[in-house]
């Protein structure tokens, strides 16, 4: 899509990126089918959960090209501000729903279940706020 707005060049270590994710959702999505033969119910739920987050991946890649079509250059814009609006409105007009849906019983809102989920959430947490 970047490369139809013109956003984006294809260069190699891009490409190289793109396909490992691609292959990655392949393999989680396999290891998904091999488990709906246990049961199929939870089978199917663990397929839409994959279907689901394949489709938010490509709905996030339309929303940051069409994004650098829109500002077209970096300097126009506060990224820092802007981004922290984005996560602030996800937090006051997402959160609601997330607690709704934990009491309801559909998705429940636990810690992690072990120290090394834990671990590599702190990690994944502070290389997103020192990277950027």
């Amino acid at each position: 899509m970047g490369q139809a707005w013109c956003t984006h060049h294809i260069v190699l270590p891009n490409e190289t990126r793109i396909n490992l994710r691609i292959a990655g959702v392949s393999i989680v999505s396999l290891q998904d089918s091999e488990t709906e033969s246990e049961t199929a119910e939870k089978g199917d739920m663990l397929l839409l959960g994959d279907a689901i987050s394949l489709l938010g991946a490509a709905f996030y890649g339309c929303y940051t090209t069409l994004l650098k079509l829109r500002i077209q250059h970096e300097s126009r814009v506060d990224m820092t501000l802007f981004f922290g609006f984005v996560g602030l409105y996800c937090l006051v007009f997402l959160w609601p729903f997330i607690i709704i849906l934990s009491v309801l019983g559909v998705e429940p809102l636990e810690l992690p279940p072990s120290t090394a989920a834990t671990l590599c959430i702190i990690v994944n947490i502070a290389l997103v706020i020192f990277v950027d």
